[in-house]
């Protein structure tokens, strides 16, 4: 299938016929900032299920093909395709027109983020189905769960009417962080900002690495208690930073690993947050706590690198 990239994914050709779900699910998820939605495929453009708010559901998808095992939690039924037939690509659902204003200014520089990791740039095309857009992606978003709630996550982020130097991350999540609607998940990335833009600088060595190493650990002991809800809340990227209290219980190995004193494993140490904050930052789990603002002024550990112009 040939794409043709564009600047504007308005004006993208469509994308082949794709079969949109019919089921009607009702989901148990929170309201989100945006509204934006996903939804995943088979590689036969088959949608698999209704659009998601929650982007967790889109992480049980990668688990559940990762096993080979079905999960059932918050209102979602997913059973394993194979790993195979999973098409890597998203639809995505644009609440509104402006949000695709948005979303265009964003996209060189999403570009610029996969180009910066040795990522396959992310082709868009449109659908039948207004504001709704089929996102070609890499494998390498669909390799673990933290990467693919990233992924989407980066995505909604980029529907903020904000402006920015389009080729450098620091200018947009400073940008993001300003905006005067201080919904949750920008209050978030405010606070850690400094460390988002680490993770974005070296995705593999910071995120699937560590995956690997670390988090595979966490995920079969919540296998071992037997409760979808404990795998589900753990599977999103906000979650991923949390699990050393909830799910070690002073395991000595994964503790270890934590410990361990290379400059990745330190960095990684300074992002468990609160464990109370951290489910509330799901949805699903509807949790009233206050969210941490950053204490002093922010400063930037990572400029921009001269000969790169992209960061």
């Amino acid at each position: 299938m040939e794409v043709d990239i564009m600047p504007d994914i308005r004006l993208f050709d469509k994308a082949e016929a794709i079969s949109f779900s019919k089921k009607k699910v009702e989901y148990n998820e929170n309201q989100q900032p945006q509204g934006v939605r996903f939804s995943m495929l088979d590689s036969k453009l088959n949608e698999l299920f209704p659009p998601v708010l929650c982007r967790d559901y889109l992480c049980d998808v990668i688990y559940c093909e990762e096993k080979q095992k079905p999960i059932e939690v918050y209102g979602f039924n997913y059973q394993p395709i194979s790993k195979d037939r999973l098409y890597r690509g998203l639809l995505v659902q644009f609440g509104t027109s402006k949000l695709i204003d948005a979303f265009n200014n964003f996209l060189p520089l999403f570009w610029i983020i996969e180009n910066r990791n040795n990522i396959a740039n992310t082709a868009i095309q449109r659908t039948e189905r207004e504001n709704v857009f089929l996102f070609h992606t890499s494998d390498f978003w669909f390799r673990t769960p933290p990467l693919m709630s990233l992924y989407s996550w980066l995505i909604r982020l980029g529907t903020y009417p904000i402006e920015f130097d389009d080729k450098s991350v620091v200018s947009w999540f400073k940008a993001l962080s300003l905006y005067p609607n201080r919904t949750r998940e920008l209050m978030t990335v405010s606070y850690y900002r400094n460390k988002l833009e680490y993770w974005l600088r070296n995705l593999p060595g910071t995120l699937l690495l560590r995956y690997s190493q670390e988090y595979n650990k966490v995920i079969t002991e919540y296998e071992r208690q037997g409760d979808p809800k404990l795998i589900h809340n753990a599977l999103g990227i906000l979650s991923w930073l949390d699990h050393k209290e909830q799910a070690t219980k002073g395991d000595p190995e994964i503790n270890d690993l934590l410990d361990e004193g290379k400059t990745e494993s330190r960095m990684l140490k300074s992002f468990v947050m609160d464990n109370q904050f951290a489910a509330a930052l799901h949805a699903g789990i509807n949790i009233a706590v206050p969210v941490p603002e950053p204490e002093g002024d922010i400063v930037d550990e990572f400029e921009p690198e001269d000969n790169a112009g992209n960061f």
